[in-house]
């Protein structure tokens, strides 16, 4: 198991690249969970990958580990400039 899921306080499972790839009921917060980033005490879950990170990794708007968060604006990011390419621009 990789640091990320070891950190995670669940089972690593294959998810590939598919942010939406969700799991299929709420994760909870494990008593004692480690951050999957930076190793110190995790205070909130991912509700994209089930993730346990810190308040210095949760993005508390969108309520995604800063790794669900980065991905998803990248992918934004990319669907706008295919966008703008088949616009003629």
């Amino acid at each position: 198991m990789c640091v990320i899921c070891a950190g995670s306080g669940r089972a690593a499972t294959p998810t590939g690249n598919n942010v939406k790839a969700a799991p299929k009921k709420p994760m909870q917060l494990i008593p004692g969970s480690i951050c999957a980033v930076c190793s110190k005490e995790a205070t909130h879950v991912c509700k994209n990958c089930g993730r346990s990170v810190c308040d210095d990794h949760f993005n508390k708007n969108e309520n995604l580990c800063v790794i669900c968060h980065i991905r998803n604006e990248r992918e934004r990011m990319r669907r706008e400039a295919e966008a703008g390419s088949s616009d003629g621009g």
